[in-house]
């Protein structure tokens, strides 16, 4: 899998870990709500070590 910046991502790394991978076009008129809702999923559980 390749980041925003078209380097290698290895998500072996993540192993045993919840993962979230969102693929948005920037172009899409739902993209602004769910940046937004993602944001908030973050802000949730970024403190729970999962």
């Amino acid at each position: 899998m390749q980041d925003a910046r078209g380097n290698d991502v290895d998500l072996s790394i993540y192993k045993r870990k919840v993962l979230l991978i969102v693929n948005v076009a920037s172009q899409c008129g739902l993209t602004n709500s769910n940046y937004k809702e993602l944001t908030q999923l973050y802000e949730k559980y970024k403190d729970k070590e999962l």
